[in-house]
């Protein structure tokens, strides 16, 4: 069943922490990680991102924006620092790896609701190059995250490259409990299963402008799409 789930799921488709501020969303901090499936308001995450960065290279890291849709106007919201729903998931600060060490998995407190990938950044040598997320006929990647849930994401390939895109890898059905391994080692107190998300395809306009110093409004990855 994992097995069709993710082969079928990711190849296919291929919070809020309690506080006077309820659209925060925060980072779970590796050592104090807790979480119990099937209680508190809030899902949890776990993110992956993969570089493929050319032989001998090391010093490259990645971003991943996954950026939660407006209920309402169905559009991604303007992005405040500290205040926006979104996932940043960074090679740079990570609670495990997979993958001999290529894959570098985070966890993310998030509000229930619709997330859909808005796209990254790629730092090689201390420059940065914005990430347009690959899109299939305008649409953008998305899941559906509830109260309670663990929910996996699965893994962003981010290659590097002049002309980045973010897509999804594709995860064997060992690939997957690896990950899974490793959760119940490095965050012990996350208590339940990680269900693998249910992607779907989502038109989420956007109306904010890529920003080199805000590397987060990457809303210009509309001028991008998937070869016919």
């Amino acid at each position: 069943m994992i097995h069709r789930a993710l082969s079928v799921v990711l190849a296919a488709a291929l919070a809020a922490c309690a506080s006077s501020a309820p659209s925060l969303i925060q980072d779970v901090n590796p050592r104090h990680a807790r979480f119990t499936a099937g209680e508190g308001d809030v899902a949890l995450v776990i993110a992956g991102v993969l570089i493929d960065r050319p032989e001998g290279e090391s010093k490259v890291d990645a971003t991943v924006i996954w950026r939660r849709v407006d209920d309402a106007s169905g559009e991604f919201g303007v992005f405040r620092r500290n205040k926006s729903d979104e996932i940043l998931a960074r090679t740079s600060e990570t609670l495990f790896r997979t993958l001999d060490d290529r894959a570098a998995w985070s966890l993310h407190r998030v509000r229930p609701g619709t997330y859909a990938l808005d796209g990254g950044e790629v730092s090689r040598g201390g420059v940065g190059a914005r990430a347009v997320a690959d899109l299939r006929d305008g649409k953008r990647l998305a899941f559906d995250a509830a109260a309670g849930e663990i929910v996996f994401i699965g893994l962003a390939r981010v290659p590097v490259t002049p002309d980045p895109s973010v897509s999804l890898a594709r995860l064997s059905a060992e690939d997957f409990q690896d990950v899974v391994a490793e959760l119940r080692r490095a965050a012990p107190r996350v208590v339940g299963d990680p269900q693998p998300a249910r992607f779907a395809l989502k038109a989420v306009p956007c109306r904010e402008q890529y920003q080199p110093l805000a590397f987060h409004q990457h809303c210009v990855s509309a001028l991008r799409s998937w070869p016919k």
